[in-house]
């Protein structure tokens, strides 16, 4: 009985691995058939996809330089973080123009980039950007930025930082420069945690409260939102089941909304999830 009690267990295990073995494998195909819709038609469309070893599971023109709107702040937010470590280090004396209410106490860095990043305030990306400055003791955002990422290994290639928050039209980011950041912020930086808590989670909080709701991905994907007009970008992580995926989606060019945009992105991010 013991026998036929651990051949039905070793079944049943093997049966969940090839079942999740067969999900993970068809990941690329679904991701094709969501970014080879016709109504990406015109549309310039950049995707990376990524476990936390460095694995490549899905890429489309990921070295090409996009508007990325708000996914700018992941940047700010992760220089923010390397700069200002300690719970109470960030100078909010110094800079009470900027961040008006949120001057009133002293506030923990991670509070304030999770104020900045879920409901993505461009005032608190410009403030983080003037403090960034200040702090380095540089004049060009772009200078900074640009060594900041390089010295750590980050493809800084055709990347414009042309302000904090992402709403110049100036600014360009690659999916594959964003996936190396959260990546690097995941694995390698020693504030993770803040990080990836200061993102919007799927169908629960900020900018994602309302996405993804009643699915596999709902409170499983975390990721910066962007919206301009003509552009829709989305970057973060899918975590379910103990596995991580980082990933970046970039659509610039479109007329019209953005909701059919957000429709493909929001159909990515449920794929991702369905295959860990």
């Amino acid at each position: 009985m013991r026998y036929h009690h651990l051949s039905r267990s070793f079944w049943l295990a093997s049966c969940l691995l090839v079942t999740a073995l067969s999900q993970a494998a068809s990941l690329p195909a679904d991701l094709d058939l969501i970014f080879g819709s016709k109504r990406l038609d015109g549309v310039a469309v950049g995707v990376l996809v990524q476990d936390l070893s460095g694995t490549i599971i899905y890429q489309r023109t990921p070295d090409r330089p996009f508007l990325p709107a708000s996914n700018m702040k992941l940047a700010t937010a992760a220089l923010a973080m390397r700069t200002w470590r300690d719970e109470y280090e960030f100078p909010l004396a110094d800079h009470t123009a900027w961040f008006g209410k949120h001057s009133a106490q002293p506030q923990p860095t991670c509070r304030l980039l999770a104020d900045m990043n879920k409901p993505s305030s461009n005032y608190l990306a410009e403030g983080f950007r003037q403090a960034l400055l200040d702090a380095h003791a540089a004049s060009d955002y772009q200078a900074l930025m640009t060594s900041a990422w390089r010295q750590i290994g980050l493809p800084v290639e055709g990347c414009r930082f042309a302000d904090g928050s992402g709403l110049s039209r100036e600014n360009r980011l690659t999916p594959r420069f964003l996936v190396g950041l959260l990546q690097y912020m995941r694995t390698e930086s020693d504030c993770a945690g803040p990080f990836v808590n200061s993102l919007p989670i799927a169908g629960v909080d900020g900018t994602l409260r309302k996405r993804m709701m009643d699915s596999c991905a709902e409170g499983c994907v975390r990721a910066k939102t962007g919206f301009l007009t003509g552009v829709s970008t989305l970057s973060g992580y899918v975590d379910r089941n103990g596995q991580v995926l980082c990933f970046s989606i970039m659509m610039n060019g479109f007329g019209g909304s953005a909701d059919p945009m957000r429709e493909l992105q929001n159909r990515a991010c449920i794929a991702m999830a369905a295959s860990l």
